[in-house]
């Protein structure tokens, strides 16, 4: 009820105090809220969250990351008179004043996050008792400067509080632990839901799409690059893809499987629409076989399909969803940024494929690349942008670009020419917004000042 309230305002924290929510017809009195950026300070932004039983179970599901681990305080700065922004591994977030300083273990746990209702008692005594389940990405104004808080963050001692024994080191994954499930958005849950003519992926031949953020290990991916040949590429937006073409000795009586980013598809609906028209638009299951066929051995395509939200139903976007077409393509189009020989015997191993062979057979089969921003040695991609830090790669790709001027989404680095790939993804800041939209939230956060 105190959300009604909250079109009161960005200063919707005031509704924290909204416990008093019932009270909320008397929202008048929350038109005062307005007074914007002071009202947003006095709650704690990072632990503004819903309640567990308010969440729709459309909207939970199983984790398909790391979604809490320990980390380290590598940064840390004053924002204000309650609050200090701090850098945990790789995200930041708001935190009370002098909580905590550089070298600090602490706990972070990620957005999207539902953390179970067992494990509050043990967060109760430490922290506000705001905190409930769902952990969400926050962005708030204080003193004209915009911050984003990424996540929750607490003292790494609190563990000692669940299990004394808990042995506390850096990188510890505590997603089991803290019994998380992840929260889908409306606009992606199409993507984690089983349909009618739905199968499991079948990863006993490819392995799924999924890029690590840097953010998350930001350390761990800087060495594991070093020294090594790298390509990056646009992040497309849109909704992945898997094709595969299957030799007879691969043990399937399938030659030809399509699937999502977590199920095999093989029933025409609004679900695999896009993934099923691409695949006859460019005749892939008689092109990928014959490919198969002359190198004698499986092999996995894998792209992304940007142009036509799939979600959508007879044209209409449905309420409360964002369609995947910040590119502004007029139609579905894929672009292809993986491809895989699948694994033959014990003694042929499946295998990334290098981008010259990628670049060979995409052309054979007519399918675009996604754009390719830089290819290199690591080394020299971090001279080019400036250094090697996550400052410089989120810089790096906030300045990306769609062909209609959006921002991208992103970008993609990973190893080239190595049969194991290592690769993450910098999520742009800008992200989401044009240079526009930008300035009319600027504007208006301005009048509200005045």
């Amino acid at each position: 009820n105190a959300g009604d309230v909250g079109n009161a305002g960005n200063a919707g924290d005031v509704g924290n105090a909204g416990n008093a929510g019932d009270a909320g017809d008397a929202g008048d009195a929350g038109d005062a809220g307005d007074a914007g950026d002071v009202g947003e300070c006095k709650a704690n932004p990072v632990r503004k969250v819903r309640i567990y039983k308010d969440i729709p179970q459309k909207n939970i599901f199983d984790p398909d990351r790391v979604f809490a681990r320990i980390t380290t305080i590598t940064e840390s700065n004053s924002i204000s008179e309650e609050y200090d922004c701090v850098r945990a591994g790789g995200y930041f977030c708001v935190v009370s004043k002098g909580e905590y300083k550089i070298g600090d273990l602490v706990v972070h746990i990620t957005p999207d996050s539902i953390v179970d209702p067992s494990i509050h008692e043990y967060f109760t005594d430490i922290h506000s008792a705001e905190f409930k389940n769902l952990v969400e990405k926050r962005s708030f104004d204080i003193h004209g400067h915009r911050y984003i808080s990424n996540g929750l963050v607490f003292p790494a001692t609190m563990l000692k509080e669940i299990n004394p024994d808990f042995d506390i080191c850096d990188g510890a994954n505590l997603t089991e632990l803290f019994k998380i499930r992840k929260y889908v958005h409306n606009d992606e849950i199409a993507v984690y839901t089983k349909g009618v003519g739905n199968f499991r992926f079948p990863v006993e031949y490819s392995p799924k799409t999924d890029e690590d953020r840097l953010q998350n290990q930001p350390a761990k991916h800087f060495a594991k690059f070093q020294g090594r040949n790298v390509v990056v590429t646009t992040k497309m937006d849109g909704t992945s893809a898997t094709y595969l073409a299957l030799t007879p000795d691969s043990g399937s009586a399938k030659k030809f499987i399509i699937c999502g980013r977590n199920f095999e598809y093989t029933i025409y609906d609004a679900q695999s629409k896009d993934h099923m028209d691409v695949a006859q638009e460019y005749d892939l299951e008689n092109k990928m076989i014959v490919i198969s066929q002359r190198f004698g051995r499986s092999f996995a395509i894998q792209l992304e399909i940007v142009g036509n939200n799939p979600l959508k139903k007879d044209g209409v976007v449905p309420a409360k969803t964002k369609p995947k077409n910040t590119a502004g393509l007029a139609k579905a189009t894929p672009f292809v940024f993986n491809m895989y020989w699948c694994q033959q015997s014990v003694d042929e191993p499946g295998m990334y494929m290098s981008h010259d062979e990628i670049v060979e057979i995409a052309g054979e089969l007519g399918l675009p690349l996604a754009p390719v921003i830089f290819r290199g040695k690591f080394e020299e991609l971090c001279e080019e942008i400036g250094g090697c830090s996550i400052e410089k790669f989120e810089e790096f790709s906030g300045q990306q670009k769609y062909e209609n001027g959006h921002n991208a989404e992103g970008i993609v680095i990973k190893t080239d020419g190595e049969p194991v790939k290592c690769s993450f993804k910098v999520i742009s800041p800008n992200y989401g917004t044009t240079e526009q939209k930008r300035e009319k939230k600027n504007e208006k956060r301005n009048n509200q000042r005045n």
